[in-house]
């Protein structure tokens, strides 16, 4: 785990070694509760048990949400966009061509856009 610290950190381990005690313990324990959680839902599981019984709590500690994130749905219209491209025998899309969110370049002065 020690390792993992020094690679989120990005510092050799002889560096790790000459932090304080309490900054070093720190860095580990949080690692160890983030390795943890669930990679999907970001709960741990004793969140979701009683500890007397050992059993799922009748009443859950969460409850799902929906929301919609706008970036994604530009994302997902692009792969759509994406694999409509890929249908097309005319068309060459090369392997590995992935869709992502960019900042739209600021026209130049001058610049009619087309």
């Amino acid at each position: 785990m020690q390792m993992d610290v020094c690679e989120i950190y990005q510092v050799r381990y002889s560096e790790f070694l000459g932090w304080d005690a309490d900054d070093r313990h720190k860095a580990v324990m949080h690692q160890l509760q983030k390795a943890e959680k669930c990679p999907h839902c970001g709960t741990h599981h004793d969140e979701w048990v009683d500890p007397e019984t050992g059993r799922r709590r009748p009443k859950p500690p969460y409850v799902p949400v929906t929301r919609t994130c706008w970036g994604c749905e530009a994302i997902a219209q692009g792969e759509k966009d994406l694999d409509e491209l890929r249908q097309d025998p005319q068309k060459k899309v090369p392997e590995g061509t992935r869709v992502h969110l960019e900042r739209p370049k600021p026209k130049k002065e001058g610049d009619s856009g087309g």
